[in-house]
Order: structure tokens, then sequence, then C-alpha cells
């Protein structure tokens, strides 16, 4: 079992128990492995020909990062809680790690158990060297309690979010999440395409939404008014609409809480290559995928799973014309869930996401 995996346009890298897997993305073939005996690769991400794995050691009861090459070779390991216990079994928090790309350096969070209390730390990586940022025991390392951009980091606790500055680790400002009951529990926070904070958890046996400027001003709020639903655990920005996974007892569904505006698009001479976000998305079951060439060749479309299986070739390998073109997506015979389309050229690609909701 896989317990944290990345996707690039050429490979997907998968860690789990004593493992690690580099994997081709385009025919889902295994194309190396390496056995890790008594390592748990917890977190990984894929820096361009640079792997970077959050791990638990059973037998030094530790924590580390190490730096693979694509050969996965081990080329670096640096412990993150030298002096600490890191005993997840007294913590009580489910997978409090968080590994995140920004810029050309890497963050790391991660929940420290140690003197009684549980504190959360912030790091950033490079292959040269690990720089502690901060400790902090406001937010103990919750999963997917962290996300960064730029100099930027928001954390969030049980109740309230924080903007941290990472060049100076000083806080900026710290929000509480207005309750409308006894209780409240941010579950996810995330980013929007403008930077925006998304955030959503239960309120009182109902999920909500909030939206959060850089200044940590509200720009948007939702709290859930039907009945059945409970916990939101995943809140995210596709095209402009706000979409957030939500539970009721038996079941999970995606759901829109905030609509993107609709705009006219005009078929125009494009100025450069470019792939546009499909229209509509979320969608159910069909959607047109637009995108321009800017000098005549072969192109292919194909769409991909989280997986990076190939699930369909729209346009295969053909010989188009300098212009815009759109293609349709039929996706009646698959399930819900978050999908990749890639458009490719000659020498030149790039990779979107959707979100089929059905």
């Amino acid at each position: 079992m896989f317990e944290g995996f990345d996707v690039s346009e050429n490979f997907v890298v998968a860690g789990g128990d004593s493992s690690l897997f580099l994997i081709d993305n385009t025919t889902g073939d295994s194309l190396r492995s390496a056995v890790l005996p008594g390592v748990l690769v917890i977190r990984v991400l894929l820096l361009e020909n640079i792997i970077f794995a959050l791990e638990q050691v059973s037998a030094l009861d530790s924590f580390r990062i190490s730096i693979y090459n694509l050969n996965l070779n081990r080329l670096k390991s640096t412990n993150l809680f030298k002096g600490h216990t890191a005993n997840l079994g007294n913590t009580g928090f489910h997978r409090p790690f968080n590994l995140i790309q920004s810029n050309e350096e890497i963050v790391v969070q991660a929940a420290v158990h140690a003197d009684k209390k549980t504190k959360s730390h912030i790091a950033k990586v490079t292959l040269a060297e690990v720089k502690f940022i901060l400790a902090t025991d406001r937010h103990p390392g919750l999963s997917n309690g962290l996300v960064v951009n730029g100099d930027q980091a928001y954390l969030c606790g049980i109740h309230e979010v924080e903007k941290v500055n990472l060049s100076t680790g000083m806080s900026e400002w710290v929000v509480e999440i207005p309750t409308s009951g006894p209780d409240l529990t941010i579950d996810y926070i995330n980013l929007d395409d403008n930077g925006n904070l998304l955030i959503t958890g239960e309120d009182y046996l109902d999920f909500f939404v909030r939206v959060l400027d850089p200044e940590g001003k509200t720009l948007f709020s939702y709290l859930n008014q039907e009945p059945d639903f409970q916990d939101g655990y995943w809140v995210g920005d596709f095209g402009g609409n706000i979409v957030v996974y939500a539970h009721t007892i038996d079941a999970g569904f995606l759901k829109i809480v905030k609509t993107a505006p609709t705009t006219d698009v005009e078929a125009t001479t494009p100025r450069t290559f470019a792939l546009d976000q499909n229209y509509p998305n979320p969608f159910n079951p069909t959607t047109n995928i637009t995108y321009s060439i800017e000098k005549q060749g072969a192109v292919s479309l194909v769409v991909y799973n989280l997986l990076g299986n190939e699930i369909a070739r729209l346009v295969d390998n053909q010989i188009q014309t300098v212009g815009n073109h759109t293609i349709s997506f039929d996706a009646s015979n698959l399930s819900s869930g978050v999908y990749f389309y890639k458009l490719q050229t000659n020498n030149t690609s790039v990779t979107k996401k959707m979100l089929l909701m059905k």
C-alpha cells in the first residue's frame, strides 16, 4: 500500500512500507524500485530529477528527510528531530506530516511529541541543507494542515489559521474561524488560483467553507444547511468553482458551493501555444477542451487518471493547423474524481486537471 505519491509529466513516484517505486506515467509500467528495510515512506515530492521523501525509521523511532535520484539511489538523509521522541501512537494525530514544494525549496511540517507536548516543526529543505524555521504548539501538525505560496505559509490548528513568513519565521496574522454551534474543527486547507486560502471542516454537524484573502479578510463563507452532510474533508478551486468533498453517515459527495462567473469565449488567432481549462468544470459527463497551437504540426491530447494511467487519447498525433481547436470529452464510463489532460506537440507539452462529478 502506498503512503505517498507524486506525479510529473513523465513519472509517478510512490512510497510505502519499506519500498519506493518509480513508474512510467504513460504506460503505468514500473521502471525501478528500491527496498528500504525498516523505513516507512510517508510523503514524496518529485522536483525535476530529484525525489524528496519524508520517512519514518522504525528502529530509531525517528523521522528523516531523504533525497533520491531517479535511479532511486539515496543521495542524502538528514534526521529531522534529533533529541526528540516522535511516538505517533501518543500524539492522536492522523498522518501529521506535510511536504510541499515552494519555488526551488521544499517545506516540511511534522508533529513532534516530546515533553508531554505536541509541537509542529517547520523546516526548509534543499540539496545543501535543512533549515529549521519555527516550532509551535499552536498548530500540532494536522494532516493537510500546511499550504505554501512563495515565502508565505498558512498553518491550521483545530479552530484557527495562521500566516507565517518563511523568510523570517514570524507570524503575520492569526484568524480564528467563528462557529455557529458549540464546536468547530478545521479538516483541510488549500489555495485557490488567486492565492486565497480555502478552509473546510465541521461546524457542529454541518460542513463549512471559508475563503480568506492574503490579509486574512473573509471573502466568502458557506455553511451547509442540507440534511445528512457532516464533515468537509477536502476543498479546491476548479476554474473558479469552489468544490468541497463532504460526507454523510453512509457516503462521500463532491459539492459545488460557489460557481465561477461565466464568460463568452470568442475564437481568435492564438498568440502562443496554450491549453485552456476545460469547460464546464466540474463536469458530468461531457466537457470541452480548447487549445491553440502557433505552428502546424503533430498534436496529441491525452487524458490520465491520478495514477498516471492513460484513460483516453482524444487526439492521436494528428497534423493540425495553426489556430484554436476544441475537443469534446465524454466520461460516461468513468467514475467521479480528478483527471489530468495533457497537450503535446513536437517540442512542447502542458498538463491541466479537471474534475468529473457524477
